[in-house]
């Protein structure tokens, strides 16, 4: 490609009369200043963003549900005794995976689809607990006892299950790992 030097000239003539004159170009040219848009459009536009849809069947809404760091702050002062727990993990394995070694699954945790913590409360009943579960925290309570962990990896609490073994006196919280974000 070839330029001549009156290409050269009107190239430079361009680009510095942008420079030298900022104030003449009052309105920036963005991706949105392209195409016919109405006053009337941007308002309605706006105005839906800011309004957030209520679920009618919702049981509160999001502004009354506290920050997951207000919900399992442990209080320091709390003599309560740490219950014995255990955290294992799941994996879904086939034949091949188990029998022939032909699947990719390692034995370690990075090919695991579930966690399971096993929480010891001697001499207590379901009624007796209670539990609460994020993303990234479990706390589980009596009266006379108090475990609040940070999960070691992310988890989606919403399709968690927990179940009470009484033989064993011993909560039982199964919950899937969000790999997305690990």
């Amino acid at each position: 490609m070839n330029l001549g030097v009156n290409d050269l000239l009107a190239l430079n003539t361009l680009l510095t009369d942008n420079q030298e004159e900022p104030e003449k170009q009052s309105t920036a040219i963005t991706p949105g200043s392209f195409g016919a848009r109405t006053s009337g459009q941007a308002e309605t536009d706006s105005s839906q963003s800011k309004k957030k849809v209520k679920d009618p069947k919702a049981i509160w809404d999001e502004d009354e549900v506290p920050p997951e760091e207000a919900i399992l702050v442990e209080d320091t002062q709390d003599e309560r005794p740490r219950p014995k727990y255990y955290i294992l993990y799941k994996q879904l394995v086939g034949s091949e995976d188990v029998f022939l070694g032909l699947g990719d699954k390692t034995p370690g945790s990075t090919d695991c689809s579930h966690m399971t913590i096993k929480i010891d409360f001697p001499k207590h009943t379901m009624k007796d607990l209670d539990l609460d579960v994020t993303k990234h925290k479990l706390r589980a309570e009596s009266k006379s006892m108090l475990l609040s962990i940070f999960l070691p990896l992310p988890v989606d609490s919403d399709r968690g299950t927990a179940k009470w073994d009484g033989k064993k006196d011993q909560l039982i919280v199964t919950l899937p790992i969000i790999r997305d974000e690990w």
